[in-house]
Parts: C-alpha cells; sequence; structure tokens
C-alpha cells in the first residue's frame, strides 16, 4: 500500500516513507547512489506523477494479493526480525538490501 500512498502524492517526503518501507537500510541506499541520488529521486517523482504509472503500480498492488491484515488478526502474529524493525514489521525476509514482507 506504500506504493499506492506514495503515487497517490507524489514528493520527496512520501518517497522517503515509501523507501523506508521496501529498502532494509535507506540511508545506505543513499550513500551508495551518491551524487546521483538527486537525479533519481527527480526522475522518481516524475514518473510517480504519470497516470500510466501509477495504473500500472494499482494492477502490480491488485495481481500480488497485497491486502491489509485486520489488526487482530496482526496482534495474533509473532514479531520476527531485529528490534529497530519490529514496530512496523511482523517478519523480515533479506534480499539485497532491500526488505520484503512474508506473510506466513
Amino acid at each position: 500500500m506504500a506504493l499506492v500512498r506514495y503515487g497517490a502524492h507524489p514528493s520527496s517526503a512520501s518517497r522517503d516513507r515509501f523507501l523506508r518501507q521496501v529498502l532494509a537500510d535507506p540511508e545506505r541506499a543513499r550513500t551508495e547512489w551518491g551524487d546521483r541520488w538527486a537525479a533519481l529521486e527527480a526522475y522518481d517523482i516524475d514518473q510517480a506523477t504519470r497516470p500510466d504509472v501509477d495504473a500500472a503500480n494499482r494492477e502490480l498492488v491488485r495481481r500480488i494479493g497485497a491486502r491489509r491484515i485486520a489488526p487482530d488478526q496482526l496482534r495474533r502474529i509473532s514479531v520476527g526480525g531485529p528490534p529497530r524493525l519490529r514496530s512496523r514489521s511482523f517478519c523480515w525476509r533479506r534480499l539485497t538490501n532491500q526488505a520484503f514482507p512474508v506473510v506466513l
């Protein structure tokens, strides 16, 4: 849903919120991109304002079946992962420098 929220209101702030949801270490990514980070951010925001990109992202979310977990179900899921991730996730799988939620 972070992708849909970012697409609805693309800005530097909403992009940062989105990246905190999909990257395990956004600051590391920013450091690795160095001087190119600003250009990437401008490109991302420009693309996010395109209606065809927004439609494609919504279709992606629909196809992968991303659904919000009901609060009562979420409370029953035991939390895994490092303490810094526990406040906003229930389980994470690490793949390179990106983190993906794992539905148990």
